[in-house]
């Protein structure tokens, strides 16, 4: 049996575009949302640093240090967690499709 509702967390599901509550909220749309958010703030965030040394004639290295911080965040909340949730029932609908033996 496959869950074909799980292959749609590659998609950003906002809530007014799925048929019900119960398929965002299965879809990890609460989670997305958070991280989202979360994401764009840091992203102001470094926005604001950079202005900031701008205006005080600083270096601006303050950035590429935060830059690698901020990549690190987006890996681990936001990529990692949708491909645990992808990949896998893609690689099960391909199987499916093309006959291919379990193994």
């Amino acid at each position: 049996f496959l869950d074909f509702y799980s292959m749609e967390t590659i998609l950003f599901l906002v809530l007014w575009e799925t048929s019900c509550d119960d398929v965002w909220l299965h879809n990890d749309g609460p989670y997305e949302l958070i991280v989202l958010h979360f994401l764009l703030g840091v992203a102001y965030y470094m926005e604001r640093e950079g202005e900031l040394s701008f205006c005080l004639d600083m270096c601006s290295w303050i950035i590429v240090a935060y830059l690698s911080l901020v990549a690190v965040a987006i890996t681990i909340f936001l990529i990692y967690p949708i491909n645990q949730g992808s990949f896998f029932w893609m690689g099960c609908l391909y199987k499916s499709l093309h006959n291919i033996i379990w193994k």
